[in-house]
């Protein structure tokens, strides 16, 4: 069966023996291959390492969804060897980490698989089963439900890239209860701190003893206050008509939109609807180093695509000296490809902050003031649109 190569992924392993040939290549390649004896070259795995789940939309908070554990890793370390990345580009899906478990078999130098079982089963003994008492028995430990599809649709719902994307040689497979230190897409570190006891939670958003800190004197407002404060004013101040016009971006998604590579972000952006909203509110931090936390000034950027569709940036540090310049430019170069708008900034006058820490209560004031005129804008581009026409 050496012509056939066959493909694992998963979501959570567990122990599968001090060497391959005592279970993953031995039983286990060998029912993938109907019983007869394969190779271990022929067996491919994939599963994320720590730079996908460190790069993903949830960022190291994906990576709880992948239990493997360190106790367990030690012990196997040959593992690596079989190992490659996750990629969906095709799908758009590549930083979405994935909890789906797929097992298929390829011919040799094909694209499509002959076989694709979509199934509950992770890669572990309990699942799949091991022959105990000289061989005389199989145990299972666990019920597991798979559906097995060979017609030629179904194998096109194939989840992952072909051809496979082979870990590098500094990659190493995530482990749930490692310590990770290089700040993820929300500049957060693995394992995330305690954040204390919750005191509110409004919708999407949920604020802990921690947040609150943020709003002592001489503090900047961190990330979920303004989230908050965001879908707060979306919920209370907005009337229906006003919510199918109006969109709201949030620290923490704006961040996400800026960082993320220009041949992905369409993908994430279509998921945010905001091609069916008029007018489009960006909360905008300076930071523009993935690899490092950081960050110190917010300012407003508005996507307006009503009659005249421009660009407005609201700032309180106003002036070419703002912090916010480099990003919120790109980020309306990012906007502007996907909306197919032509780079028209301007830049409202606006009150000035006096100090280093206010910007992030400018930031929602100049939001709720911009909703509150809401109306008068929406009656100045009626009489526009009635004086065009």
């Amino acid at each position: 069966m050496d012509e056939f190569t066959y493909h694992v992924q998963f979501s959570s392993l567990g122990s599968l023996g001090a060497a391959p040939q005592y279970w993953l290549t031995g039983q286990f390649l060998n029912s993938l291959a109907g019983g007869a004896e394969t190779d271990g070259k022929h067996l491919r795995i994939i599963y994320p390492c720590v730079e996908d789940v460190r790069n993903s939309n949830e960022g190291y908070q994906a990576g709880g969804s992948f239990p493997y554990n360190n106790s367990v890793a030690v012990k196997q370390p040959y593992l690596l060897d079989f190992m490659y990345k996750w990629r969906s580009n095709h799908l758009g899906r590549s930083r979405a980490m994935p909890h789906i478990k797929t097992y298929a078999a390829f011919a040799k130098n094909s694209l499509k698989p002959l076989w694709l079982l979509v199934t509950s089963a992770n890669l572990s003994k309990a699942a799949w089963g091991d022959y105990q008492l000289k061989k005389t028995q199989l145990t299972i430990r666990s019920y597991e439900f798979g559906v097995l599809f060979n017609d030629p649709e179904s194998l096109d719902m194939l989840p992952y890239d072909l051809p496979l994307t082979k870990y590098d040689d500094n990659d190493r497979m995530w482990i749930v209860d490692k310590t990770y230190r290089m700040p993820d897409v929300f500049q957060k570190t693995w394992p995330m701190a305690k954040s204390g006891r919750c005191v509110l939670s409004f919708g999407d958003t949920v604020l802990y003893e921690a947040d609150l800190k943020a709003l002592e004197n001489g503090r900047w407002l961190s990330d979920p206050v303004i989230s908050f404060a965001f879908e707060y004013l979306h919920e209370k101040t907005l009337d229906e008509t006003k919510k199918s016009k109006i969109s709201f971006v949030n620290a923490a998604v704006c961040q996400l939109i800026k960082l993320t590579k220009a041949n992905e972000v369409a993908d994430l952006l279509d998921e945010l609807t905001l091609k069916e909203k008029e007018h489009v509110i960006f909360v905008v931090n300076d930071h523009d180093d993935p690899s490092r936390s950081g960050g110190s000034h917010w300012s407003l950027l508005i996507c307006r695509r009503d009659l005249r569709p421009h660009f407005l940036v609201i700032d309180s540090a106003q002036g070419t000296s703002s912090a916010n310049r480099k990003p919120t430019d790109k980020l309306i170069q990012t906007l502007a490809r996907y909306f197919g708008l032509p780079i028209d900034t301007r830049i409202e006058r606006a009150t000035k902050q006096y100090n280093g820490m206010d910007c992030g209560m400018f930031v929602i004031e100049f939001t709720r003031h911009y909703i509150e005129v809401y109306d008068k804008i929406a009656v100045m581009v009626k009489r526009m649109s009635n004086y065009s026409s």
